[in-house]
């Protein structure tokens, strides 16, 4: 979470219109048994300017690093789901929690 915190940090939404309000946005995607992460979704709905701020949201979790580790089961790993849950703040994405 450290390092998904620090990247999200390092990533922040530019729009001037989003760095003026708090707004929440779900995230779910896939880490395959080879740690790959794919098939990321909206999971808020969110219409007019709060659909497109998790849109620009959703940009920036399509190009977070691909170090993954994936699930396991038995010992052999597996694919599996997750959701980021961001709190946007003045732009900043860094209150992210993962599940």
């Amino acid at each position: 979470i450290d390092e998904l915190k620090k990247y999200f940090a390092e990533n922040p939404l530019v729009d001037e219109k989003a760095t003026q309000i708090m707004f929440r946005v779900k995230i779910a995607y896939v880490v395959n048994c080879e740690g790959k992460a794919g098939n990321f979704k909206i999971v808020t709905k969110g219409k007019g300017d709060l659909a497109t701020y998790a849109n620009q949201v959703l940009a920036i979790v399509n190009s977070m690093p691909q170090k993954w580790e994936p699930a396991t089961v038995d010992g052999k790993p597996v694919d599996c789901y997750q959701v980021l849950s961001f709190t946007a703040l003045g732009g900043s994405l860094e209150k992210v929690s993962y599940r």
